[in-house]
């Protein structure tokens, strides 16, 4: 549309759009989800150690409390990767921008962490199988019953020599022998002698007192509160040996006597043979759980993994947020500009990566607002003697009559003064009716270059066009006038009395076109336009219609197609449209009439 001869000056107040965060504030979020990662991989950590370090326990009272402890950061991230996720695709399809490339960044970000991850977790699931099938292999639960066996074996085989010497028949002849020696020592020669084995022996009387002893010390029996039956004795720790013993009651002679009968097991030989067994417990609960530690192990792994995938999502959300912010800043700004705001800048960090955008905008729109402002006032100065031209030409129009019977006058009063009252009247009439003229041109030429900045409120578009239009229906008694399409509850922010000459000029030239008859039809409707509304009025005349030649500067000033018309009524509308941020324009059809659009802003409230 043509810019109206009377736009101002862009105003100097300045409309600024941050483009961007700090750099504290943008990359706050990142390192917030980078600690949470770490925080909750050790958490994970632990807890997997704590599994596997229990995992021959029969006991699991904490493991379900361990994976709810695990469950919670999962959960909670892919919530918020959710709500994220829904307010993305939302804005996607109410087509706000930015989206689309947001959408791109997040998938790209989802789809690096898939490479990246995918690889490393074929990998550790296979290691973490290879382990449980190594763990679980039959050769190690044989080696340990092995070892256990042999340890047994071991066992019995000293047990079965002490009791071979114990309960030997000849062991009555061996100490009748020792005690007719009178040697204390006696003992020991003897039962190698008769092939008989032990590492300590002992002899007690009937009151318990020592009367023999042979072989190591370490086996001897200290403590003499001997048991009054045959067999074995507790066996008895000393460091990290164990003592086994047997007992018999004999009769040698005339006395009765207890030999007590000792050996020494290795070092260590209790403490190892019930780590051996609990070795063996160990492999049995392993491979009898197998099946279900794999299972564990991969439901750890994912727990890890997973998270790393959402909180991946989040940083691509919270990333691309940041990246787009700018682009989205520099399409809010560049709309404001083609909305006729030249003073819109785009402010950032100077540190930031698009800090170059902002300034080359910013000296864009600057270089624009000059030229723009240069283009006004040379528009300014070409529209203005453009308008001298015209209006000095349509004083002209009136003027030649007036000389003219000036002349006459002064003609007749100079070749025949008697009869100078025969033309004085008229030619006095014909000067007053055109001074009439130029007083009404001069008016209208006044009120368009002195039309005041709009006053606007919140106007009833139906009253303020029912009370016009009931004045062309007095006036006009064979006018046909329909206004039933006009919205009752239709409200514009606009100056009354300007929209109040508008809609007046407008049905002035309708009702002249068709010579006070015809049909005069006004109806309305809401049209959006961006981001705003606006009320779009027609009014529709079955007059003549506007002729071609006239169409492309029907809206210049002192174009008309009447004799008495000063051209300057669709002029001032189409000012008063543009000061209210509307728009005018008509359609055309001969035979058919002509249709006038108003576009006005709609209260929004």
């Amino acid at each position: 549309m043509r810019v109206p001869l009377s736009k101002l000056w862009p105003s100097s107040s300045t409309t600024v759009l941050k483009s961007d965060l700090s750099a504290s504030k943008r990359f706050a979020p990142f390192l917030s989800l980078l600690g949470l990662l770490v925080v909750f991989t050790a958490i994970t950590l632990f807890f997997s150690r704590q599994i596997l370090s229990d995992a021959t326990s029969a006991s699991r009272a904490t493991d379900g409390i361990m994976l709810v402890m695990v469950l919670v950061l999962p959960v909670t991230l892919a919530g918020a990767v959710g709500f994220q996720a829904f307010q993305l695709f939302s804005d996607h399809r109410k087509g706000r921008t930015g989206t689309s490339l947001k959408i791109r960044i997040s998938l790209f970000f989802l789809l690096t962490t898939l490479l990246a991850s995918v690889p490393q977790a074929a990998l550790s699931i296979s290691f973490i199988d290879a382990a449980i099938k190594t763990w679980s292999n039959q050769g190690w639960g044989d080696a340990l019953q092995g070892g256990i066996l042999s340890a047994l074996d071991s066992h019995y085989e000293r047990v079965q020599s002490l009791k071979k010497t114990v309960e030997s028949p000849r062991l009555p002849e061996i100490l009748q022998k020792a005690i007719g020696k009178k040697d204390p020592h006696a003992l020991g020669p003897i039962l190698e002698e008769m092939n008989l084995q032990a590492e300590g022996v002992q002899v007690f009387d009937e009151q318990d007192q020592l009367i023999l002893q042979e072989g190591d010390p370490a086996a001897f029996l200290t403590e003499v509160k001997l048991p009054g039956t045959d067999g074995a004795i507790p066996p008895e720790v000393r460091g990290t040996s164990s003592i086994v013993r047997q007992i018999r009651h004999l009769d040698v002679g005339r006395r009765h006597l207890a030999v007590v009968v000792s050996v020494v097991l290795p070092p260590g030989f209790a403490d190892k043979s019930q780590r051996l067994a609990d070795a063996l417990e160990n492999y049995n609960q392993l491979k009898r759980s197998s099946d279900s530690y794999r299972s564990l192990f991969l439901a750890f792994y994912f727990l890890l993994y997973l998270p790393i995938v959402l909180i991946a999502l989040l940083i691509s959300f919270t990333q691309s947020e940041d990246l787009i912010r700018p682009l989205i800043n520099l399409e809010s700004a560049t709309r404001r500009i083609a909305a006729g705001d030249y003073s819109t800048k785009l402010l950032g960090p100077e540190q930031s990566e698009l800090a170059f955008l902002a300034e080359s905008f910013n000296a864009m729109t600057a270089e624009l607002a000059s030229s723009r402002a240069k283009l006004l006032q040379t528009e300014k100065i070409t529209a203005w003697q453009e308008i001298a031209r015209r209006l000095a030409h349509e004083l002209r129009n009136p003027l030649t009559p007036i000389r003219l019977s000036a002349e006459r006058i002064l003609k007749r009063n100079r070749s025949d003064p008697e009869h100078l009252s025969e033309i004085v009247e008229p030619a006095a009439s014909a000067i007053l009716t055109e001074v009439v003229r130029l007083d009404t041109l001069l008016k209208e030429f006044a009120g368009f270059a002195r039309l005041p900045a709009p006053q606007k409120t919140v106007v009833r578009l139906r009253s303020l066009v029912d009370e016009l239009l009931q004045t062309y229906q007095a006036a006009h008694p064979g006018l046909q006038i329909s206004a039933e399409g006009l919205s009752s509850t239709v409200k514009v922010v606009a100056d009354p009395a300007q929209l109040e000459q508008v809609f007046a000029n407008l049905f002035k030239n309708a009702v002249e076109a068709m010579q006070g008859s015809g049909h005069l039809t006004v109806v309305s409707n809401l049209v959006k336009k961006g981001s705003a509304s606006y009320c779009r009025v027609q009014i529709h005349d079955t007059g003549p219609g506007v002729p071609a030649a006239l169409r492309d500067r029907i809206f210049q000033p002192y174009v008309t197609t009447k004799a008495d018309g000063t051209g300057l009524g669709l002029a001032i509308v189409e000012r008063i449209l543009f000061d209210h941020q509307g728009r005018v324009w008509f359609e055309s059809q001969p035979g058919y009439g002509t249709t006038f659009f108003l576009d006005l802003p709609e209260d929004p409230s």
